[in-house]
């Protein structure tokens, strides 16, 4: 969490921390690479500087280049640094005119870009739609019978919602037991993942199929039913992009399918098979 170097070091310094402080006192003898969140550099590097870090503060001296990236650079009146050096990042970095650089600092500002404006985002929306409808139809076909159940299930709004949603917190629960198998080693946990994130995938499936016959009607035939499925996927993407409302659909159409495969899994295991009739003597 925390490193204070003090003393020296006559070769190369790795640092991973959140807050890292090189004291006044402390000498690096060879380069530094830091990965932190806050690093406040009092002391010398002999060589190098190459940082990853939140906000840097520099006093201290440098002997060869720096390179760091980050949200902030502050660069102090006492500072040195011997070689080239440049900073990436969000903000324009503090630099006192009392410092001494043997180079000007090379400064590029990072804007972001909303993902709304970037043409491979819907890019990967068409192929998650894509994907979607391929494995819709592939459970129609392979599973005619519990596709059906399920599409069902998901009209009944209210135990598939309540379902949904005991799922989900006992699904969070199983996903914390399947990391911490997966930790020590025993495959169990695999096993839990893979039993529950199938479904919740597949949720999608079943509401989209939902939404495409609120708009088109009813299904009277398989055609007819991928037409609804594709309709009502495409429908719930375009509503997923919308900022804050596309996170509180996906939570309810994942809540919500889910519940409606499981209602249909536990409908299914209800049904019990004909008893033989005896025959005619």
């Amino acid at each position: 969490n925390q490193l204070l170097l003090t003393g020296t070091t006559n070769r190369n310094l790795s640092v991973f921390a959140a807050n890292f402080n090189l004291d006044s006192a402390a000498k690096v003898g060879g380069s530094a690479i830091i990965f932190s969140a806050e690093a406040t550099l009092e002391g010398r590097i002999q060589r190098d500087l190459l940082g990853l870090v939140g906000h840097t503060l520099l006093s201290g001296s440098i002997g060869g280049d720096m390179r760091l990236r980050g949200e902030r650079l502050t660069i102090g009146p006492t500072a040195e640094i011997g070689g080239a050096a440049s900073y990436r990042g969000k903000r324009q970095p503090e630099v006192s005119p009392q410092a001494k650089l043997s180079s000007p600092l090379s400064v590029e500002i990072i804007h972001a870009r909303s993902k709304l404006l970037q043409p491979r985002y819907y890019l990967h929306e068409a192929l998650r739609w894509g994907a979607a409808f391929l494995f819709g139809l592939l459970l129609a076909t392979l599973l005619p019978g519990f596709f059906a159940d399920a599409q069902r299930a998901s009209k009944r709004y209210g135990l598939a919602l309540g379902v949904g949603a005991l799922a989900l917190v006992v699904g969070c629960v199983l996903a914390i037991i399947a990391i911490l198998l997966l930790c020590i080693g025993v495959g169990m946990g695999a096993v839990l993942l893979l039993a529950y994130l199938p479904a919740m995938y597949a949720a999608q499936v079943f509401i989209g199929t939902w939404v495409g016959e609120k708009v088109m009607g009813e299904a009277v035939s398989t055609g007819a039913l991928m037409e609804r499925l594709a309709l009502g996927l495409l429908l719930l993407r375009i509503v997923g992009l919308v900022p804050y409302l596309g996170g509180v659909l996906w939570l309810a159409v994942t809540v919500w399918g889910t519940g409606a495969i499981l209602a249909a899994i536990y409908d299914r295991s209800r049904v019990l098979p004909a008893a033989p009739q005896p025959g005619i003597a």
